[in-house]
């Protein structure tokens, strides 16, 4: 539907590939005139996306702006300081941190088990084990301390919300929208020519924090090739990346 087409869109331009995205919506409606004009569909449904704008480039996000737009969290619902901590200490895309279960599960993509963190990461396919011992020491905080004990299925999850029910998983585009809201909230000027950094900035920032406390940022990012921070075993012939806590 609408909804698919535009979080395949949103996928590239949180990415910073505001032009494939442009190309690939194009390429989308242009399928869709000919199967209309084939009588295979009805109505062009990428076309109802909105249009995508070539945007000037992101502002970085410090660590500073980010405790600023964290701080801005306080009061909202407990779900959007928790996936911007995630975020931060996890340096895993918003798609993947929705689907985070709080307990292993046949078909799961994200859980907790055995006091790690297990992630099949969905644009890539890599298989990235984060313990819940891993530090950011910038902001004091390990993985396992923003993880509370829930008996919902979903690590990320409404409390009461229109249209969803308590403990339904927040779809990734709320989460996405919700940063932007704190960010707003913020009122942080940012650089000329430049547009507010988005949720997947998180990511990029939690890579150079890491970074700078020494531990190999490709092993979080997913990256098969950190070999001097990586431990590989084999899965059902996947191959797991571990991260090192330290």
């Amino acid at each position: 539907g609408v909804r698919d087409f535009a979080d395949l869109f949103e996928e590239y331009v949180e990415d910073g590939k505001e032009r494939a995205a442009q190309g690939l919506r194009s390429e989308s409606i242009e399928i869709y005139k000919t199967a209309m004009a084939e009588g295979w569909a009805t109505t062009n449904v990428p076309k109802l996306t909105r249009s995508i704008d070539v945007a000037v480039k992101r502002a970085r996000l410090s660590l500073e702006n980010w405790l600023k737009v964290r701080e801005s969290a306080r009061g909202l619902d407990p779900w959007v300081g928790l996936s911007m901590d995630l975020a931060i200490l996890t340096a895993q895309r918003v798609e993947d941190l929705a689907k985070i279960e709080t307990r292993p599960r046949e078909g799961a993509t994200a859980w907790i088990d055995n006091g790690s963190l297990w992630v099949i990461q969905s644009k890539t396919g890599n298989r990235v084990c984060i313990p819940l011992s891993l530090r950011l020491d910038a902001i004091g905080l390990s993985v396992g301390d923003v993880i509370k004990k829930t008996f919902h299925r979903y690590l990320i999850h409404h409390r009461t919300h229109s249209g969803a029910m308590a403990g339904d998983p927040v779809h990734k585009q709320t989460i996405s929208k919700a940063f932007t809201q704190c960010v707003r909230l913020a009122g942080i000027e940012w650089e000329a020519g430049k547009t507010a950094p988005t949720f997947h900035e998180q990511r990029s920032l939690a890579i150079r924090l890491y970074n700078e406390q020494g531990i190999d940022p490709q092993a979080l990012a997913g990256h098969k090739d950190a070999a001097t921070t990586a431990i590989y075993r084999d899965v059902r012939g996947s191959e797991w990346i571990k991260v090192k806590d330290g």
